[in-house]
């Protein structure tokens, strides 16, 4: 769909400014680290704590399959964003709010179901979202987006980890849940924040309506699955939901890494604070290196996103034959090149399907193109857990290596596929 430039340039900059606060807010409130953080130092049982990640994805992933149809068949979009980023918000100011006043045996529910509402509001916004780019963005804009509010996001939680560590010394008495609470309701406002620029977005109406018209005839749940089973007969759809799954090697190996350096600087006082330094920085310089190669060949970016992070695993991997090389400083330059290898797979996997669609199919596929994947990857992510727990993290970083090694290969093998030749 044609949009005219101005719209297109201010469509840039609010999108730029609520996708950025977004993926601050994500930061800062996140079900990795701060959300286990503050439920642990609540006094939350941790047998659940490992819960809150599946939790997230699988309710993101349902909210993207189960929302595609709803997108699929509204107009204007926008609203919806806004009402997602709302959905997010919510348990994250209560949990703030009520904090110290909940009872430890009511952590566990409170913080799970804070976990499906965030995975849910997240899922639906980032459908939504990546939906929009597709039709008030040109190509140019789209192959930038995703790339820069990560970097702005990067940036921006450097300088408050940074940051964090000097006020530190400021007040050492103040209780560490504090510290949490303060962090999760700068999310809370930040998700706010981009709820209100969502509604900023001039989204034109959809110039189609037969898929809108089909809704009247059938039922949601009957129509979504039609949807959904036209979709899957697009052959390049088929092909990416496979390299999807051989993604995930880039995916985890910041979490097993991240692991491997916590058993070697679990007691290193600014330790921590370096790796969220080092993640920001792959991201910001993510966001200035991968547009440039994008704007070549999305597949490009896949395949060299898949070698940067077969060399780092490799590298991560080096210190149990190199003592010399096991340092916090060469970890963090291991981090720093598994953030800026993560961010260009995620968003150019991201702007493969977007571009591929049609305005009528991508609703459909960016819901379904990365349920398979979920659902793989947290199998994966738990056999690969239990290897690590009975050999080391060595044999897992190796096994990484190799479907990094293919997933790289099979990347470049993705056909080219214009919206006018979606069918293909």
């Amino acid at each position: 769909m044609a949009v005219h430039p101005n719209a297109e340039r201010w469509n840039f900059g609010v999108m730029f400014g609520q996708g950025a606060s977004r993926n601050v807010a994500i930061e800062f409130s996140g079900e990795r680290l701060v959300l286990p953080f503050l439920y642990t130092t609540l006094g939350g049982s941790v047998v659940y704590t490992g819960l809150l990640v599946p939790v997230v994805i699988l309710t993101r992933l349902g909210a993207m399959l189960l929302g595609s149809r709803l997108v699929g068949i509204s107009r204007v979009t926008k609203w919806y964003l806004s009402l997602a980023m709302i959905v997010v918000a919510s348990p994250l100011i209560v949990i703030s709010a009520l904090a110290e006043a909940i009872p430890v045996a009511w952590l566990p529910p409170a913080f799970i179901g804070a976990a499906a509402m965030i995975g849910a509001g997240i899922g639906f916004g980032t459908l939504v979202f990546q939906d929009m780019m597709g039709r008030v963005l040109g190509l140019r804009y789209r192959n930038q987006m995703l790339y820069v509010t990560g970097a702005a996001a990067g940036a921006v939680a450097a300088l408050v980890a940074a940051g964090s560590q000097l006020v530190e010394g400021f007040d050492p008495d103040v209780p560490p849940v504090l510290d949490h609470v303060h962090l999760v309701w700068a999310g809370a406002g930040l998700m706010l924040l981009s709820a209100f620029a969502a509604t900023l977005i001039q989204e034109p109406p959809k110039a189609w309506s037969h898929i809108q018209g089909r809704a009247k005839f059938k039922g949601y749940g009957r129509a979504l699955r039609d949807s959904l089973r036209i979709t899957m007969r697009l052959h390049w759809l088929r092909r990416f939901m496979l390299a999807r799954i051989l993604f995930l090697s880039v995916e985890l190996g910041t979490p097993f890494l991240a692991a491997q350096a916590a058993g070697f600087y679990a007691t290193t006082v600014t330790s921590l604070t370096l790796f969220v330094i080092a993640s920001s920085l792959g991201l910001m310089i993510g966001g200035l290196v991968w547009p440039r190669i994008s704007r070549r060949s999305v597949q490009l970016v896949l395949t060299l996103s898949c070698l940067i992070s077969l060399v780092a695993v490799l590298l991560g991997a080096s210190g149990h034959f190199v003592p010399a090389l096991e340092s916090t400083w060469s970890d963090a330059v291991v981090i720093v090149l598994l953030a800026f290898a993560l961010q260009g797979n995620i968003s150019a996997s991201a702007l493969y399907v977007i571009n591929a669609a049609t305005d009528e199919e991508r609703p459909y596929c960016l819901g379904i193109s990365n349920v398979p994947a979920g659902i793989i990857g947290i199998g994966l992510a738990l056999g690969l857990g239990a290897i690590a727990r009975e050999t080391g993290v060595f044999w897992v970083l190796l096994t990484l290596a190799a479907m990094n090694l293919i997933s790289a290969a099979y990347a470049q093998t993705l056909p080219t596929v214009h919206p006018d030749s979606g069918k293909g």
